[in-house]
């Protein structure tokens, strides 16, 4: 499997890493972790991402975990690995889990492409940090922990405020790194002027962030059986506290698009992302398109809300047949379809 060009830095880099007990927070999509675990004493790894945490899955000398957070157990980790996150908030977060998880005098590394803001990063710890190496437009930086800090807890970084639309009112919870933050996106607003009523069997809402859609769609379809998917740990677990918050219940899970859904959907409701990372791509929602139709039942509702320069057309007359815009602005479509 090709490495990212993080990984490549990091594996030019490797002895730093000899005999250690290391840990690798926010991994990519390779297994860099395994060629790490040749020469450490012991590999853990942390996915935010479900993708790459299947990809790593499964290799007998790295304890993979996908998930929030990992709690301290022991001494803590001789090194740690950060893959530096594009978003301000989930980098520091990400930092301050590792200056809990690291031992005394441990290290912490820190590694991102030039253009994810890495640069920013002396000014995000308390301690010094020190540029190793760079290349292929990354950077690679270590900093030394003297003393690990003794609190981290997820519900610190916990952000929640109430939002009102269709004479109802959500208290919604969101955590670093997760789509739209504080707010309630101009897509979604769209999306919800026509959203479904009173439907019956199974709903599902793709890509559910924090959980603003599905928590309407629960609202606005009592009967159902609402489920929500997402890739990324923070969105599924501000998800969660979401429907807590509100009194609902939502089967909430990890999937990789619609690889973990089981077949019978009556309809699936969604803001599809079309973000990888740093770049824009619709990859994930014309792959999400094709694979409706595998679980949705006949005569089953799609709904989705688009930006209107993304070319969804084509995708969806291709599994579809047809193609319905239900509600449009200059920046927004949405496409209503039944199979």
């Amino acid at each position: 499997m090709s490495l990212t060009n993080p990984s490549i830095l990091l594996e030019r880099n490797l002895e730093a890493f000899e005999n250690s007990k290391l840990l690798i927070l926010n991994h990519e999509d390779d297994d860099f972790a395994v060629s790490a675990s040749k020469i450490a004493d012991s590999v853990t790894a942390l996915a935010l991402d479900f993708q790459h945490h299947q990809t790593l899955k499964g290799h007998n000398y790295v304890d993979c975990h996908f998930g929030t957070h990992l709690n301290k157990e022991g001494d803590g980790f001789d090194d740690i690995i950060i893959y530096f996150s594009k978003t301000k908030a989930l980098s520091q977060y990400l930092l301050d889990m590792a200056q809990h998880l690291i031992k005394n005098n441990g290290y912490i590394w820190v590694v991102g492409e030039n253009n994810s803001g890495i640069k920013t990063l002396p000014k995000m710890l308390t301690s010094t940090c020190y540029k190793s190496d760079s290349a292929r437009r990354c950077s690679l930086y270590y900093s030394q922990i003297e003393q690990p800090t003794r609190h981290f807890a997820i519900e610190d970084y916990l952000e929640q405020f109430q939002l009102s639309f269709n004479q109802s009112s959500l208290h919604v919870c969101t955590l670093p790194g997760v789509f739209a933050g504080q707010k309630l996106d101009a897509g979604t607003e769209l999306l919800l002027q026509t959203l479904v009523n009173n439907q019956q069997g199974r709903i599902l809402d793709f890509g559910c962030g924090s959980g603003v859609l599905t928590a309407a769609i629960a609202l606005n379809n009592p009967d159902a059986q609402i489920e929500a998917v997402d890739i990324n740990a923070m969105a599924l677990a501000a998800c969660k506290l979401t429907m807590d918050a509100n009194n609902l219940q939502v089967n909430v899970y990890p999937s990789n698009g619609l690889q973990e859904v089981q077949p019978g959907l009556q309809a699936i409701i969604s803001n599809p992302p079309f973000h990888d990372g740093l770049v824009t791509t619709t990859d994930i929602a014309t792959q999400f398109v094709a694979d409706s139709k595998k679980v949705l039942n006949q005569g089953g509702l799609w709904q989705i809300v688009a930006n209107a320069h993304l070319p969804y057309g084509e995708a969806i007359a291709a599994s579809f047949g047809t193609i319905c815009v239900e509600n449009s602005n200059n920046k927004f479509k949405v496409y209503l379809q039944n199979r």
